[in-house]
């Protein structure tokens, strides 16, 4: 009897609940689910036509009939094509759906490359700066057990990374016994003559231990030998491994061939491995040997003193031993050790001052916010291509398609635009450094460039920033209802998913924002700085360094020549109003400072003295900068050193 009362709804047939388990556990799941709606809508045919008996027997028969040659085709799959092969085939076809749908949006593909490479590039840029310093295994021996003496003198405003004398060095490496070995270096500038035209170069001298204690190696030639540093022994040298290659073209002719560094003979006997060019010491052209003269001055602190930890000696051992050893010297030798101590600190803090982490440090985290704005972006589009394709989704999903296999094409997606992202960032990376390397006046930022680490670094953060992007749309995509979202339509989104966007948005703009604070801070800093007056008239300055022979000019007379000559040339030239010779440039170099004497403020210690800083000018050095004075006069040429001090 039909029951035709509008308003009332028949209940469809149900077809037989045993057969239909039978063929969900014979039959593989991606078939049995199109089995079983093929076998109910022909049930509920068969039941209109036929009667419900007819139809559970007809249902019967089909079933087991497609359970049998779902459970043969279970095991033709299991014996012919192995599990792994089944998802390999799987992963293969999903890359491949990526790649075409990629395609068929070309614009969503090009802002999502674009933005990722942008983000990628930049993230890769400051890996490659921190790769020598944090990543990249460092060029010495068991940089763990070594042992960077630093000297402190509060006095004189030398808080971190002071150096020392050769004298000092000297009396620490009898007296210690928390080092095995010690060696010194000091780094000075010097002029290379003897294969063209001069040239000035930074030159490291060290003693021949420092090949021991670095547990150095050469390219080519040799090191240092022990005895090679002692007073009196005529100097040798050994080439770093960049300046030998951009000076000599690599050529082993360049050993075995004496030169002249500040007119005194040297021989070059051996190359640097590149490996040691990291930090400050990428700096250094040429490495000699350093005299150990015990009758140095002890006030000429030039020298870094470092040591191999005796076996079983803490970092914090030798330096307590180190600290009182130099109160000891400062006992011994007031005049010139008083108020200076020393420490001890390990391999990363001496080749980094602590503002290079600070640096590094806040450059990572806008380079993450970059990258983390970017990934949000790139949610909310993923975001908005999955709200369009809800109701494909939702077919799918009416289909038999499990979660895992709606969400796997989109990643598959995102995962190919990332990588070409990676790559384009990669060649964004390598531009820029490569504009560092020309621009930069830091031999350091120079040697920075893309090696294995920073290789394996872009293609993490290329792998893993799918994840942050697409994993999300991608898993609610495949949590949406699909009755529901066949019935909203195509193109149409849930309140939910409204919801999301917002959020996205919201953090987008948050994170946006937070960046752009900091930077509009950053530049505020850098024009308040432009703001500063000096008190010279920069605009107007043209400015060039120099260095004199020490052969040639070793006495004061002589520099003052030196100095008188070139000034006189200098003011000869066409439109240029003045010129003068200075020892530092004010507001740009560093300082000397020296203790006050014969003033009224004489304590009675040296520690009592008063300091200042001082600059050597020669005459006209006011007028030339363009520095207005309150009162008095400045330098004339009748102001020498052996003139009595003039007067306003």
């Amino acid at each position: 009897m039909r029951n035709d009362a509008p308003g009332l709804k028949t209940r469809p047939p149900t077809p037989p609940r045993v057969p239909r388990l039978v063929v969900s556990a014979l039959v593989p799941e991606p078939v049995s689910e199109f089995l079983l709606g093929d076998l109910e809508e022909d049930f509920r045919r068969e039941t209109q036509a036929h009667g419900r008996a007819s139809a559970r027997r007809r249902y019967w028969k089909r079933s087991l009939m497609a359970a049998w040659h779902g459970r043969r085709l279970r095991l033709s799959m299991t014996r012919r094509t192995p599990r792994r092969s089944l998802d390999m085939w799987n992963l293969w076809r999903d890359l491949t759906l990526g790649v075409r749908t990629a395609l068929r949006s070309p614009g969503y593909s090009a802002i999502a490359i674009v933005t990722l490479a942008l983000a990628i590039g930049a993230n890769t840029v400051l890996f490659s700066i921190a790769n020598p310093l944090l990543v990249r295994s460092l060029p010495v021996k068991d940089p763990d057990t070594l042992g960077w003496v630093s000297m402190l003198n509060s006095s004189v405003g030398v808080m971190s990374r002071g150096r020392s004398s050769v004298a000092d060095f000297l009396d620490w490496r009898a007296a210690s016994k928390s080092f095995s070995a010690m060696a010194a270096y000091d780094t000075r500038e010097a002029t290379l003559t003897g294969m063209g035209d001069a040239e000035r170069i930074l030159t490291g001298r060290a003693t021949a231990s420092l090949v021991d204690v670095w547990g150095l190696s050469p390219v080519a030639g040799r090191l240092f030998q022990p005895g090679e540093d002692a007073p009196g022994r005529e100097a040798v040298g050994v080439l770093s491994h960049r300046f030998w290659r951009e000076r000599f073209n690599a050529s082993p002719d360049a050993l075995q061939r004496p030169l002249l560094l500040d007119g005194r003979s040297i021989t070059l006997v051996g190359v640097m491995k590149p490996e040691i060019e990291i930090g400050n010491l990428a700096l250094i052209d040429l490495w000699t040997t350093l005299p150990l003269d015990a009758a140095a001055p002890r006030d000429t602190r030039t020298v870094r003193a470092i040591g191999r930890l005796a076996p079983g000696v803490s970092l914090e051992a030798a330096s307590a031993e180190i600290t009182g050893l130099s109160a000891n010297l400062a006992k011994a030798h007031p005049d010139t050790n008083h108020g200076w101590s020393g420490s001890v600190v390990s391999t990363l803090d001496a080749l980094a001052s602590p503002d290079t982490w600070v640096i590094l440090a806040l450059l990572g985290v806008v380079v993450v916010f970059v990258l983390f704005i970017a990934c949000v972006n790139l949610a909310n589009l993923v975001l908005a291509r999955t709200v369009a394709r809800r109701h494909d989704f939702a077919v799918q999903a009416a289909l038999g398609a499990s979660r895992l296999q709606l969400i796997r094409p989109l990643m598959c997606e995102s995962l190919i635009l990332s990588l070409i992202g990676g790559a384009a960032g990669l060649g964004l990376a390598h531009a820029g450094l490569r504009a560092i390397n020309a621009a930069s006046f830091e031999p350091f930022l120079r040697t920075v460039g893309i090696d294995t680490n920073v290789l394996v670094f872009t293609a993490l953060i290329s792998l893993a920033t799918p994840l942050l992007f697409s994993l999300w749309p991608a898993w609610s995509a495949g949590r949406a209802p699909a009755i529901e979202a066949i019935r909203e339509g195509r193109g149409s989104g849930s309140r939910r998913s409204g919801r999301r966007r917002t959020l996205l948005i919201a953090s987008q703009v948050a994170f946006a924002l937070s960046l752009l604070v900091v930077s509009g801070l950053i530049v505020q800093s850098m024009l308040f700085l432009k703001r500063i007056d000096l008190g010279i008239d920069v605009p107007k300055l043209l400015t060039y360094r120099f260095e004199l022979p020490a052969d040639r000019y070793a006495e004061g007379p002589a520099q003052a020549q030196f100095a008188e000559t070139l000034t006189q040339a200098l003011r000869a030239v066409p439109r240029a109003t003045g010129a003068t010779v200075a020892s530092h440039l004010p507001a740009f170099d560093g300082e000397a400072r020296r203790r006050l004497s014969g003033t009224r403020h004489d304590g009675a210690t040296d520690e009592d003295r008063p300091w200042a800083s001082w600059y050597a000018v020669s005459p006209g050095f006011l007028e030339t900068a363009g520095v207005r004075l309150l009162t008095g006069r400045g330098f004339e040429p009748a102001d020498a050193q052996a003139s009595q001090p003039g007067k306003p």
